[in-house]
Order: structure tokens, then sequence, then C-alpha cells
């Protein structure tokens, strides 16, 4: 990497779109991709952080997979999109126990809106069908109220 991690924010959060692309480029050398996840130094990191993120493989991801269900928790969120539609694009095998775990801890911290918002990922039948049947069934429940669509 040519610039330490601290330049690399400075760039990604940048008001200059040019400044914000080579932050992206010299983010995609970096091996440790959890300073990328909703840092908490400032909220105008997030969407590009999202999208340093949307670029790596499912193999790369797939060890940030707790911490990425976490960003669907707010759809307000900078980088609630980007987050959203790299997960929906992943093979169920590689997000199948993770988003169990993820609906587990939103029913524990009783998070109405973390479930609705990552009911909408049960549209991919293969992942719904994955769950254990008392959480299929709840997140039916939440994808109809949240997506005003009945499932099959």
């Amino acid at each position: 990497m040519n610039v330490d991690v601290n330049q690399l924010f400075e760039m990604l959060e940048s008001d200059d779109e040019d400044v914000q692309y080579k932050g992206i480029d010299e983010a995609a050398k970096v091996k440790y991709l959890s300073i990328f996840i909703l840092p908490i130094e400032s909220k105008g990191l997030w969407e590009n952080c999202a999208r340093v993120l949307a670029n790596r493989t499912n193999e790369e991801l797939e060890l940030y997979l707790p911490w990425l269900f976490e960003w669907l928790k707010d759809a307000n969120w900078p980088g609630f999109d980007i987050i959203y539609k790299r997960i929906q694009s992943m093979p169920t095998r590689f997000i199948a126990l993770e988003y169990q775990c993820a609906v587990k801890k939103a029913l524990q911290c009783m998070d109405e809106m973390w479930l609705e918002w990552m009911s909408g990922l049960i549209s991919n039948q293969e992942l719904l069908s994955s769950l254990p049947p008392d959480q299929q069934k709840l997140m039916k429940n939440y994808y109809e109220r949240q997506w005003n669509t009945q499932m099959e």
C-alpha cells in the first residue's frame, strides 16, 4: 500500500470524487478488510467503504459476513444498498449459516427493523429453504410486512 490507513480514510472521505476513486483503488490493496466495515471514525466513510468491500470476492468476504449483516440494520446508513446487493449476489452456500446467526442475533436484540431489512434476502428461495422451519416462518412474516409481497 502506498498510503497509510489515515491517508486512505482521508481519500475515501474527500469531497473530490477523483480522490475518492484513487482511495478506492488504494483500498483494493488492503488485505484485512475489517477496517472498512462500518468504521466508527466517520459515517462519511461508509459509502466508499461499502464500494471497497463490494469489489472483493466471495471468498474474501466470507470471513466478514457477520459484520456485513450488521450493516443491514438501517437502510438509511450510507452504503446499505451496496452491501445489501453484494450479500444478495453471493451464493447461498456462503451466506446461509451467517444469515441464520444474524437472524438469531436480531431476535435477541428485538431489532424489528433489522429483521425486516434482512427478510428481503429470502426472495432467494434457496436461502429461505436453508433456514430452520421457525426462522422460515418468522422471516416470511417480516418479508410480507416489509416488502408487501406474499411468499409462496
